[in-house]
């Protein structure tokens, strides 16, 4: 399945025209950002308590002890955003089968499905772990700037390789019912053989979003130049909080838009389907229009 079947800027305006038309998919990226800031908050508590009494374990350093404290803490993480993409991608594949979603439909869906999630989330989370492990271990064996070079390199290979075999793995998992290690072998195998379109359509994305924010933050260097070279305080910040207030605007609709581009995707690639199930516009709050779950990709 190449490029030539699937018009990538397609796939992209898809994932945008769902934002457009069930706005309340914003609100995921928004939950899980607030999870992660009080993740964020308890762990920085725990760490600061450490640090004024002084916690040792068996004679290690404070050091130590911090990170202790933080393993836990990068799991978290991990799950969090896990848990929240895939409540995302499974509302936005009602959407794509044409059917309404609500939040609580996502998350319900992720529910279901929640003890592969949690698998899911300490296999990825381990395998970040290993990776930085052996970006340090090259950089520190061979030393100096070859051996910067050369961990960087091998960390960003291995990073690439790890990101185009799990690339479908939370639709797989709400979708497909396998093991964790099957799903990401089928991942794999849906990447490969969409490989253009998944690519060319993840490109765009990005261009999207980079220009998103680089828009944001010359608003923002530009209030920044006037509040403090040309002395215009009320000119200076009111554009150095647009730019701020634009800048998360762009970030929530474009990590929304990108978390929906992968299960739009994910449904092109198992059914060759792609725009034809999105409810028109006029009728995306009529109450005749099939509510339930999307329940396999083979349907």
């Amino acid at each position: 399945m190449g490029i030539t079947k699937f018009n990538s800027w397609d796939a992209t305006n898809t994932s945008f025209r769902v934002i457009r038309e069930d706005e309340s998919l914003l609100l995921f990226p928004v939950m899980s950002s607030l999870a992660f800031i009080g993740i964020l908050i308890l762990f920085s508590f725990f760490s600061y308590e450490a640090l004024m009494n002084k916690i040792v374990i068996s004679g290690t350093s404070t050091a130590v002890v911090i990170i202790i404290i933080w393993i836990p803490a990068y799991f978290l993480f991990w799950l969090v955003g896990t848990y929240f993409s895939a409540s995302l991608m499974g509302a936005a594949m009602l959407k794509l089968n044409g059917k309404q979603a609500t939040v609580s439909d996502g998350i319900k869906l992720a529910n279901s499905k929640i003890t592969k999630i949690l698998l899911w989330a300490i296999v990825a989370a381990t395998v970040g772990i290993i990776i930085r492990l052996i970006t340090y271990i090259l950089s520190d064996k061979i030393g100096g700037f070859l051996g910067s070079f050369i961990g960087d390199v091998v960390g960003i290979s291995l990073e690439t390789v790890w990101a185009i075999s799990s690339y479908f793995i939370i639709p797989v998992i709400l979708f497909e019912d396998m093991s964790i290690w099957d799903s990401l072998d089928r991942s794999e195998s849906l990447f490969m053989e969409n490989f253009g379109t998944t690519f060319i359509s993840n490109l765009i994305m990005a261009a999207i979003g980079a220009i998103g924010v680089i828009s944001s933050l010359l608003i923002g260097i530009y209030g920044f130049y006037l509040l403090y070279f040309k002395h215009l305080a009320i000119y200076g910040i009111l554009l150095m909080g647009i730019g701020m207030i634009l800048g998360s605007i762009v970030l929530i609709i474009v990590t929304t838009a990108d978390t929906v581009l992968v299960a739009a995707l994910y449904r092109y690639a198992t059914t060759q389907k792609m725009i034809e199930g999105l409810v028109p516009p006029q009728l995306i709050n009529d109450p005749m229009i099939h509510k339930g779950p999307y329940v396999g990709s083979n349907q």
